[in-house]
């Protein structure tokens, strides 16, 4: 899903055409886009907000992403986000399993990358993280999306580096 969602964002559009239907309570997508101006792939797929909110975040699918895309739901959500934060410490950098899904990281908080991934999430002007209606968004381009959510541009990486050195265990890895 988020493959096909960054395709469409690379191509300037979040989304084009989209006809839905609903499965075991998340939406399937049926959708024909297009990328540059050339008609993609039509096939069903499913999407959930956290999905649509890591394109729009522009975080990747791996720990170190995913870390910032539970952190940045920790702060966005209106009431009681600590879930979605805890959730991604444990999973990602304390090595606990809570998702059958991913295999236990261990070494991938970032404090300053954590911590203004909990900053943009408060700042967004919507709740990504309960009943969002995301599909408003779909025909925009990706930039026009991000400016209506009021959504902050992710940290600079070398401005990151240069004050938050990772984590010992995270540098090894990489």
């Amino acid at each position: 899903m988020i493959d096909v969602l960054q395709a469409l964002a690379d191509g300037k559009r979040l989304k084009a055409r989209i006809l839905t239907a609903r499965r075991g309570g998340r939406v399937m997508l049926k959708e024909a886009y297009t990328a540059e101006g050339v008609m993609g792939v039509v096939r069903f797929i499913s999407a959930s907000y956290h999905d649509v909110s890591h394109v729009l975040n522009g975080y990747r699918t791996d720990p170190d992403g995913e870390i910032q895309q539970g952190s940045f739901q920790g702060g966005n959500r209106r009431q009681d986000g600590f879930f979605f934060i805890q959730f991604v410490i444990l999973q990602f950098h304390q090595g606990i399993q809570l998702t059958p899904v991913a295999k236990p990281e261990v070494g991938y908080f970032d404090p300053a990358k954590v911590l203004w991934a909990i900053h943009r999430g408060a700042k967004a002007n919507v709740d990504v993280t309960h009943q969002w209606n995301y599909w408003p968004l779909m025909p925009l381009r990706l930039d026009e999306a991000r400016q209506r959510i009021c959504l902050l541009p992710k940290l600079d990486e070398a401005r990151i580096s240069s004050v938050f050195p990772p984590s010992r265990e995270h540098a090894e890895k990489a």
